[in-house]
């Protein structure tokens, strides 16, 4: 799942323990993983950044595209977790945000230094990850729209 929908569904289970940014952060992380159950699609990485090809980043122009598409997606996530949640408390917002991505930067960092933790988690994030990568990007990206809906709305009634 791209790093939006990853985001937003974190803001907005954080939202319902806003006052434990502990709490709130693991519970986000927790969401990443029932987020990535559902089929989604993804952009795929270059060769420059993806840690399943190298143990060493290359700076270079592919590299560049892949960090923009990254931070692009980020912003656009916490950006409308702010315009959805945002209530003059920032702390849920960002644990939030942090827990929903954090499972995605262990990945990358498994990539780079495969120590035993890692690789058991990363183990882990691949078992629950949906099998199917959905190519068809209507429908890819419709099933993570309605979930996070359906969670943005959940997060609302059990606020």
């Amino acid at each position: 799942m791209i790093l939006a929908p990853h985001i937003i569904i974190g803001v907005a289970v954080a939202r319902t323990l806003p006052d434990n940014l502990i709490l709130a952060f693991s519970a986000a992380f927790l969401s990443h993983f029932i987020a990535d159950a559902v089929p989604h699609w993804e952009y795929d990485l270059s060769k420059a950044i993806d840690p399943k090809y190298s143990e060493k980043i290359r700076i270079n122009k592919e590299f560049l595209w892949d960090f923009f598409r990254l931070s692009l997606d980020g912003l656009i996530g916490l950006f409308i977790s702010f315009l959805l949640f945002y209530n003059g408390n920032t702390g849920f917002i960002i644990a939030g945000c942090l827990g929903g991505i954090f499972p995605d930067i262990l990945q990358f960092l498994y990539g780079k230094f495969k120590n035993r933790p890692l690789i058991v988690f990363k183990k882990f994030h691949d078992s629950v990850h949906s099998e199917k990568k959905e190519r068809k990007f209507l429908v890819g990206v419709l099933s993570p729209v309605f979930f996070t809906t359906i969670i943005v709305i959940f997060s609302y009634i059990f606020k």
